[in-house]
């Protein structure tokens, strides 16, 4: 079996090693920006049923189901990422919901509940549903470009390195497992001189 050379084996280390950061980089990338993505949702979730509930108040007392929907669909058809609304009174009964959900835009999005409070007292809650689609294409963006971005710091570093190996130790190493050779052979023993940068050691 033919033996791989230790500056190949050094640069196959490397380039295993700067594939495993760049992998492990991008997933804790992923979970960052998948925890700031959800906190974003949620805090534009309390928005809107704040905004909703508030103009909603007297309808929600009245039961005026025809202004609750409409408001429902005013506030889905502003909002590319806002699929759907529901209402509930205050004992969990629904009151009204407007959607726009597909079986395709099902797949990527989150639910958020929350309480309908004005002055402190419950007037019932509502469900919202996000879609994460453009979210999670920017997450996707931002994984690669990290990765990327180690992947090609992490070469230019392992480059360098195989430089100075080269350099400070192959060569050195060379030049003296030469002169080795041609001493146990009784052969002529050339003028192999160590560079003046060589180490000590050898």
């Amino acid at each position: 079996m033919k033996k791989i050379k230790l500056s190949t084996q050094i640069a196959l280390s490397l380039l295993a090693a700067a594939i495993f950061v760049g992998i492990a980089i991008g997933e804790v990338e992923r979970y960052f920006e998948t925890k700031r993505l959800n906190a974003g949702l949620q805090e534009q979730a309390d928005l809107t049923v704040t905004l909703i509930g508030g103009l909603l108040i007297e309808a929600l007392l009245v039961r005026d189901i025809p202004v609750i929907y409409t408001a429902l669909e005013q506030a889905v058809n502003l909002s590319p990422k806002l699929l759907a609304i529901t209402v509930f009174d205050g004992d969990g009964d629904k009151m009204s919901n407007y959607t726009e959900i597909t079986d395709a835009s099902l797949k990527n999005t989150r639910t958020y509940t929350k309480d309908i409070v004005y002055e402190g007292e419950k007037f019932g809650s509502m469900d919202i549903i996000w879609s994460t689609v453009q979210g999670q294409k920017m997450i996707a963006q931002n994984v690669n470009l990290a990765r990327i971005k180690t992947f090609t710091t992490l070469t230019i570093i392992s480059a360098l390195f195989l430089a100075l190996v080269s350099r400070l130790a192959m060569r050195p190493l060379h030049i003296v497992h030469e002169r080795m050779t041609h001493t146990m052979h009784r052969d002529a023993v050339k003028n192999y001189r160590l560079p003046k940068f060589a180490s000590i050691e050898f």
